[in-house]
Protein backbone atom coordinates (compact mmCIF):
# COMPACT_ATOMS: atom_id res chain seq x y z
CA UNK A 1 0.00 0.00 0.00
CA UNK A 2 2.65 2.71 0.56
CA UNK A 3 4.33 1.83 -2.38
CA UNK A 4 1.48 2.10 -4.66
CA UNK A 5 0.67 5.66 -2.98
CA UNK A 6 4.14 6.85 -3.26
CA UNK A 7 3.98 5.95 -6.67
CA UNK A 8 1.03 7.57 -7.85
CA UNK A 9 2.19 11.34 -7.44
CA UNK A 10 5.18 10.34 -9.49
CA UNK A 11 2.84 9.43 -12.27
CA UNK A 12 0.72 12.08 -12.08
CA UNK A 13 2.88 14.74 -12.35
CA UNK A 14 4.62 14.31 -15.84
CA UNK A 15 1.21 14.49 -17.38
CA UNK A 16 0.14 17.35 -15.14
CA UNK A 17 3.33 19.32 -16.43
CA UNK A 18 2.79 18.22 -20.20
CA UNK A 19 -0.98 19.97 -19.89
CA UNK A 20 0.19 22.79 -17.68
CA UNK A 21 3.12 23.51 -20.77
CA UNK A 22 0.72 22.76 -23.43
CA UNK A 23 -1.91 25.13 -22.00
CA UNK A 24 0.98 28.19 -21.82
CA UNK A 25 1.75 26.92 -25.79
CA UNK A 26 -1.52 27.16 -26.59
CA UNK A 27 -2.17 31.23 -24.78
CA UNK A 28 0.91 32.11 -26.11
CA UNK A 29 0.01 30.92 -29.82
CA UNK A 30 -3.21 32.56 -29.17
CA UNK A 31 -1.50 35.81 -28.19
CA UNK A 32 0.92 36.01 -31.44
CA UNK A 33 -2.50 35.39 -33.74
CA UNK A 34 -3.92 38.34 -31.65
CA UNK A 35 -0.72 40.26 -31.78
CA UNK A 36 -0.14 39.73 -35.65
CA UNK A 37 -4.03 40.48 -37.00
CA UNK A 38 -4.70 43.20 -35.34
CA UNK A 39 -0.83 44.99 -36.12
CA UNK A 40 -1.74 44.49 -39.93
CA UNK A 41 -5.51 45.09 -39.26
CA UNK A 42 -5.95 49.33 -38.47
CA UNK A 43 -8.06 49.80 -35.26
CA UNK A 44 -10.62 51.86 -37.46
CA UNK A 45 -11.44 48.47 -38.82
CA UNK A 46 -12.02 46.77 -35.16
CA UNK A 47 -14.11 50.02 -34.55
CA UNK A 48 -16.04 49.55 -37.48
CA UNK A 49 -16.91 46.32 -36.38
CA UNK A 50 -18.55 46.89 -32.88
CA UNK A 51 -20.55 49.77 -34.89
CA UNK A 52 -21.99 47.36 -37.33
CA UNK A 53 -22.16 44.34 -35.31
CA UNK A 54 -25.77 42.91 -35.28
CA UNK A 55 -26.66 41.26 -31.78
CA UNK A 56 -29.80 39.94 -33.46
CA UNK A 57 -27.15 36.65 -35.19
CA UNK A 58 -24.93 36.57 -31.87
CA UNK A 59 -27.91 35.21 -30.43
CA UNK A 60 -28.78 32.88 -33.34
CA UNK A 61 -25.11 31.92 -33.23
CA UNK A 62 -25.80 30.63 -29.00
CA UNK A 63 -29.23 28.94 -30.26
CA UNK A 64 -26.94 26.90 -32.79
CA UNK A 65 -24.26 26.01 -30.32
CA UNK A 66 -27.25 25.09 -27.48
CA UNK A 67 -28.77 22.78 -30.30
CA UNK A 68 -25.20 20.83 -30.77
CA UNK A 69 -25.58 19.77 -27.29
CA UNK A 70 -29.37 18.44 -28.07
CA UNK A 71 -27.82 17.02 -31.18
CA UNK A 72 -25.04 14.93 -29.42
CA UNK A 73 -27.64 13.55 -26.58
CA UNK A 74 -29.94 12.39 -29.28
CA UNK A 75 -27.51 10.34 -30.58
CA UNK A 76 -27.00 8.25 -26.94
CA UNK A 77 -30.87 8.37 -26.17
CA UNK A 78 -31.09 6.92 -30.11
CA UNK A 79 -29.63 3.77 -28.37
CA UNK A 80 -31.13 3.72 -25.65
CA UNK A 81 -34.46 3.56 -27.62
CA UNK A 82 -33.58 0.79 -29.56
CA UNK A 83 -32.31 -0.85 -26.27
CA UNK A 84 -36.29 -0.41 -25.45
CA UNK A 85 -34.34 2.56 -22.25
CA UNK A 86 -35.01 5.24 -21.69
CA UNK A 87 -32.56 8.25 -21.21
CA UNK A 88 -33.78 11.52 -20.37
CA UNK A 89 -33.11 14.43 -22.78
CA UNK A 90 -31.79 16.21 -19.47
CA UNK A 91 -29.68 14.32 -18.27
CA UNK A 92 -28.44 13.54 -21.23
CA UNK A 93 -27.26 17.13 -22.18
CA UNK A 94 -25.79 17.33 -18.59
CA UNK A 95 -23.65 14.66 -20.09
CA UNK A 96 -22.73 16.05 -23.25
CA UNK A 97 -21.85 19.60 -21.40
CA UNK A 98 -19.61 17.07 -18.92
CA UNK A 99 -18.48 15.16 -21.61
CA UNK A 100 -17.30 18.62 -23.72
CA UNK A 101 -14.94 20.26 -20.89
CA UNK A 102 -13.36 16.78 -20.46
CA UNK A 103 -12.44 16.26 -23.80
CA UNK A 104 -11.77 20.04 -24.22
CA UNK A 105 -9.47 19.59 -20.86
CA UNK A 106 -8.02 16.70 -21.48
CA UNK A 107 -7.23 16.00 -25.18
CA UNK A 108 -7.35 12.04 -25.30
CA UNK A 109 -8.97 11.46 -29.00
CA UNK A 110 -11.95 11.31 -27.13
CA UNK A 111 -11.01 8.28 -24.93
CA UNK A 112 -10.87 10.53 -21.52
CA UNK A 113 -15.19 11.50 -22.50
CA UNK A 114 -16.03 8.03 -23.20
CA UNK A 115 -14.97 7.06 -19.63
CA UNK A 116 -16.55 10.01 -18.02
CA UNK A 117 -19.58 9.21 -20.58
CA UNK A 118 -19.67 5.21 -19.55
CA UNK A 119 -19.20 6.14 -15.53
CA UNK A 120 -22.54 8.59 -16.01
CA UNK A 121 -24.70 6.51 -17.91
CA UNK A 122 -23.76 3.76 -15.58
CA UNK A 123 -25.14 5.82 -12.31
CA UNK A 124 -28.61 5.40 -14.07
CA UNK A 125 -28.70 2.13 -14.05
CA UNK A 126 -28.21 0.84 -17.45
CA UNK A 127 -26.82 -2.04 -17.59
CA UNK A 128 -22.89 -2.90 -18.84
CA UNK A 129 -23.55 -4.13 -22.60
CA UNK A 130 -25.96 -0.94 -23.09
CA UNK A 131 -23.56 1.61 -21.58
CA UNK A 132 -20.62 0.25 -23.79
CA UNK A 133 -22.82 -0.03 -27.15
CA UNK A 134 -23.26 3.74 -26.61
CA UNK A 135 -19.47 4.13 -26.54
CA UNK A 136 -18.88 2.02 -29.14
CA UNK A 137 -21.86 3.86 -31.47
CA UNK A 138 -21.40 7.98 -30.27
CA UNK A 139 -17.26 6.98 -31.14
CA UNK A 140 -17.80 5.32 -34.92
CA UNK A 141 -20.26 7.48 -34.99
CA UNK A 142 -18.38 10.51 -34.67
CA UNK A 143 -15.52 9.86 -36.53
CA UNK A 144 -17.64 8.67 -39.72
CA UNK A 145 -19.23 12.22 -38.99
CA UNK A 146 -16.09 13.75 -38.95
CA UNK A 147 -14.10 11.90 -42.35
CA UNK A 148 -17.69 12.78 -44.62
CA UNK A 149 -17.40 16.47 -42.83
CA UNK A 150 -14.15 16.65 -43.87
CA UNK A 151 -14.17 14.98 -47.40
CA UNK A 152 -17.03 18.00 -48.45
CA UNK A 153 -14.51 20.64 -46.69
CA UNK A 154 -11.72 19.67 -48.98
CA UNK A 155 -13.81 19.20 -52.39
CA UNK A 156 -14.71 22.98 -51.99
CA UNK A 157 -11.85 24.33 -50.60
CA UNK A 158 -10.08 22.55 -53.37
CA UNK A 159 -13.03 24.03 -56.06
CA UNK A 160 -11.95 27.77 -54.41
CA UNK A 161 -8.47 27.25 -55.05
CA UNK A 162 -7.52 27.27 -51.55
CA UNK A 163 -6.58 24.05 -50.85
CA UNK A 164 -2.83 23.40 -50.74
CA UNK A 165 -1.08 20.30 -50.75
CA UNK A 166 0.23 19.83 -47.53
CA UNK A 167 -3.61 20.48 -46.23
CA UNK A 168 -5.43 17.81 -48.82
CA UNK A 169 -2.89 15.26 -47.71
CA UNK A 170 -3.41 16.17 -44.15
CA UNK A 171 -6.95 15.79 -44.82
CA UNK A 172 -6.93 12.74 -46.93
CA UNK A 173 -4.82 10.95 -44.34
CA UNK A 174 -6.76 12.31 -41.46
CA UNK A 175 -10.44 10.98 -43.30
CA UNK A 176 -8.53 7.77 -44.05
CA UNK A 177 -7.51 7.34 -40.37
CA UNK A 178 -11.14 8.48 -38.64
CA UNK A 179 -12.82 5.83 -41.36
CA UNK A 180 -10.33 3.17 -39.85
CA UNK A 181 -10.90 4.01 -36.32
CA UNK A 182 -14.54 3.59 -36.93
CA UNK A 183 -14.20 0.33 -38.77
CA UNK A 184 -11.88 -1.08 -35.87
CA UNK A 185 -14.38 0.45 -33.14
CA UNK A 186 -17.26 -1.67 -34.50
CA UNK A 187 -15.62 -4.49 -35.57
CA UNK A 188 -13.71 -4.86 -31.92
CA UNK A 189 -17.28 -4.42 -30.45
CA UNK A 190 -18.90 -7.05 -32.98
CA UNK A 191 -16.56 -9.60 -32.33
CA UNK A 192 -15.03 -12.48 -29.98
CA UNK A 193 -11.96 -13.14 -31.72
CA UNK A 194 -8.66 -11.71 -30.40
CA UNK A 195 -7.52 -9.44 -32.80
CA UNK A 196 -3.87 -9.10 -33.44
CA UNK A 197 -1.44 -8.63 -30.60
CA UNK A 198 -1.01 -5.00 -31.06
CA UNK A 199 0.04 -2.63 -28.25
CA UNK A 200 -3.68 -2.11 -26.55
CA UNK A 201 -5.62 -3.75 -29.53
CA UNK A 202 -6.48 -6.59 -27.18
CA UNK A 203 -7.15 -4.57 -24.17
CA UNK A 204 -9.61 -1.76 -25.85
CA UNK A 205 -11.46 -5.68 -27.96
CA UNK A 206 -12.05 -6.83 -24.04
CA UNK A 207 -13.81 -4.19 -22.96
CA UNK A 208 -15.32 -3.08 -26.23
CA UNK A 209 -16.39 -6.51 -26.99
CA UNK A 210 -18.82 -6.28 -23.94
CA UNK A 211 -20.88 -4.28 -25.65
CA UNK A 212 -24.58 -5.30 -26.62
CA UNK A 213 -23.94 -7.14 -30.19
CA UNK A 214 -27.61 -6.29 -31.44
CA UNK A 215 -27.00 -2.80 -30.86
CA UNK A 216 -23.53 -2.28 -32.58
CA UNK A 217 -24.68 -4.55 -35.63
CA UNK A 218 -27.34 -2.25 -36.08
CA UNK A 219 -26.55 -0.32 -39.43
CA UNK A 220 -29.77 1.67 -39.35
CA UNK A 221 -28.74 2.84 -35.55
CA UNK A 222 -25.33 3.65 -36.92
CA UNK A 223 -26.50 5.65 -39.55
CA UNK A 224 -28.77 7.14 -36.83
CA UNK A 225 -26.23 8.31 -34.95
CA UNK A 226 -24.28 9.29 -37.83
CA UNK A 227 -26.84 12.19 -39.06
CA UNK A 228 -26.99 13.45 -35.38
CA UNK A 229 -23.29 13.58 -35.88
CA UNK A 230 -23.37 15.36 -38.77
CA UNK A 231 -25.92 18.09 -38.02
CA UNK A 232 -23.45 19.01 -34.60
CA UNK A 233 -20.65 19.52 -37.73
CA UNK A 234 -23.55 21.68 -39.83
CA UNK A 235 -24.77 23.45 -36.69
CA UNK A 236 -20.79 24.35 -35.66
CA UNK A 237 -20.54 25.63 -39.25
CA UNK A 238 -23.51 27.72 -38.90
CA UNK A 239 -22.35 29.23 -35.86
CA UNK A 240 -19.18 30.45 -37.59
CA UNK A 241 -21.24 31.79 -40.38
CA UNK A 242 -23.60 33.70 -38.18
CA UNK A 243 -20.82 35.63 -36.09
CA UNK A 244 -19.15 36.48 -39.91
CA UNK A 245 -22.54 37.83 -40.77
CA UNK A 246 -23.15 39.58 -37.41
CA UNK A 247 -19.86 41.65 -38.11
CA UNK A 248 -20.85 42.11 -41.66
CA UNK A 249 -18.99 40.04 -43.45
CA UNK A 250 -20.36 38.59 -46.80
CA UNK A 251 -18.60 35.27 -46.99
CA UNK A 252 -20.28 31.95 -48.89
CA UNK A 253 -21.85 29.47 -46.32
CA UNK A 254 -19.70 26.79 -48.44
CA UNK A 255 -16.37 28.67 -48.09
CA UNK A 256 -17.23 29.55 -43.75
CA UNK A 257 -17.75 25.72 -43.62
CA UNK A 258 -14.81 24.66 -45.17
CA UNK A 259 -12.53 27.25 -43.11
CA UNK A 260 -14.23 25.76 -40.19
CA UNK A 261 -13.00 21.86 -40.90
CA UNK A 262 -9.56 22.90 -42.11
CA UNK A 263 -9.26 24.66 -38.79
CA UNK A 264 -10.55 21.93 -37.14
CA UNK A 265 -8.08 19.55 -38.47
CA UNK A 266 -5.53 21.35 -37.60
CA UNK A 267 -6.87 21.57 -33.69
CA UNK A 268 -7.50 18.14 -33.71
CA UNK A 269 -3.91 17.00 -34.93
CA UNK A 270 -1.95 19.83 -32.93
CA UNK A 271 -0.54 19.10 -29.31
CA UNK A 272 -2.09 21.70 -27.31
CA UNK A 273 -5.36 21.44 -25.44
CA UNK A 274 -8.33 22.50 -27.63
CA UNK A 275 -5.88 23.50 -30.56
CA UNK A 276 -5.67 26.69 -28.69
CA UNK A 277 -3.51 29.29 -30.60
CA UNK A 278 -3.47 26.65 -33.79
CA UNK A 279 -7.08 26.64 -34.75
CA UNK A 280 -7.37 30.97 -34.41
CA UNK A 281 -4.56 31.14 -36.98
CA UNK A 282 -5.65 28.82 -39.39
CA UNK A 283 -9.72 29.98 -39.24
CA UNK A 284 -8.47 33.99 -39.57
CA UNK A 285 -6.05 32.37 -42.67
CA UNK A 286 -8.28 30.22 -44.50
CA UNK A 287 -11.14 32.91 -43.90
CA UNK A 288 -9.26 35.90 -45.26
CA UNK A 289 -8.95 33.93 -48.70
CA UNK A 290 -12.69 33.43 -48.87
CA UNK A 291 -13.03 37.22 -48.65
CA UNK A 292 -12.95 37.48 -45.15
CA UNK A 293 -11.37 41.35 -43.70
CA UNK A 294 -9.01 40.60 -41.44
CA UNK A 295 -10.76 42.58 -38.57
CA UNK A 296 -13.42 40.79 -39.24
CA UNK A 297 -12.16 36.66 -39.54
CA UNK A 298 -10.10 37.52 -36.47
CA UNK A 299 -13.09 38.90 -34.78
CA UNK A 300 -15.36 36.40 -35.26
CA UNK A 301 -13.01 33.11 -34.59
CA UNK A 302 -12.38 34.46 -31.29
CA UNK A 303 -16.09 34.66 -30.98
CA UNK A 304 -17.25 31.58 -32.17
CA UNK A 305 -14.26 30.17 -29.70
CA UNK A 306 -15.76 31.86 -27.51
CA UNK A 307 -19.00 30.27 -27.34
CA UNK A 308 -17.82 26.90 -28.82
CA UNK A 309 -15.01 26.38 -26.52
CA UNK A 310 -14.87 28.80 -22.87
CA UNK A 311 -18.37 29.79 -22.26
CA UNK A 312 -19.28 25.96 -22.72
CA UNK A 313 -16.41 25.09 -19.60
CA UNK A 314 -18.17 26.64 -16.87
CA UNK A 315 -21.69 24.21 -16.80
CA UNK A 316 -18.98 21.63 -18.69
CA UNK A 317 -16.84 22.05 -16.00
CA UNK A 318 -19.45 21.95 -12.83
CA UNK A 319 -21.75 18.71 -14.45
CA UNK A 320 -18.13 16.97 -14.78
CA UNK A 321 -18.34 17.43 -10.69
CA UNK A 322 -21.36 16.34 -10.29
CA UNK A 323 -21.05 13.42 -12.31
CA UNK A 324 -17.91 12.14 -10.61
Amino acid sequence: MSSTTLERPASREPGRRGRLLGWLVGIAALAAVVTIATHISEPRDFARLVERAAPGWIAVALVLQAATYLALAQVWRAVARAAKRVLRLGPAVWIALAKLFVDQALPSVGVSGSLLLASALARRDLDRPLIIAMVVVELASYYLAYAISLAIAIVIAAAQGHAGAIVMWSAFAFVVFAIATAVVTITLARTSRLPPNVPGLRRAQRWLGGADRRLVRDRRLLAQATAWQLAIVALDGLTLWMLLRALGADVPLAGAFASFMIASLARTISIVPGGLGVFEAVSVLTLHQIGAPLAAALSATLLFRGVSYWLPMIPGFVASRRLR
